[in-house]
């Protein structure tokens, strides 16, 4: 629903989702279908509140990986996972005190601990560690 890309969840997205879809209730089984959509809108909208709004797309997150792939292409000796914190960056409201701060206090040893916690081993650090030839069975811990 074109209405929901744009406006995303808040807390009027399913009154606002029956109102727009009601010209459409012409058969039982598009009645069905509707009260199913806003049905999901209500939930997914539950606990908003006015002036709070969450995306009912994923365009953004999208974009946010495009953004990241093209920053891995410019920083080809750098994987992917280690964009991730230049990609929240991206969607971030930073100004130079911030950065100076950033920079100041944040070591790279925090950054590269950050991931493993965070992001956990990729593929690249389990073929490191696992011999050639071994079938290996992966797991959020890494590598059984």
């Amino acid at each position: 629903m074109a209405y929901l890309r744009i406006s995303g969840y808040h807390a009027t997205a399913a009154g606002e989702a029956k109102s727009r879809l009601a010209s459409l209730r012409t058969s039982d089984s598009t009645r069905m279908m509707i009260d199913q959509i806003v049905e999901l809108v209500r939930e997914q909208s539950e606990g908003l509140e006015v002036g709070q709004s969450y995306p009912a797309s994923t365009e953004i997150l999208e974009s946010l990986i495009g953004k990241g792939k093209q920053m891995q292409f410019q920083n080809s000796c750098q994987g992917f996972t280690k964009m991730l914190a230049a990609m929240s960056a991206v969607v971030s409201e930073i100004d130079e005190p911030f950065v100076a701060e950033a920079l100041e206090t944040v070591r790279e040893q925090d950054l590269r601990t950050w991931a493993r916690n965070t992001v956990g081993l990729t593929l690249a650090a389990i073929r490191r560690i696992v011999p050639g030839g071994t079938k290996v069975t992966y797991t959020s811990r890494g590598p059984d």
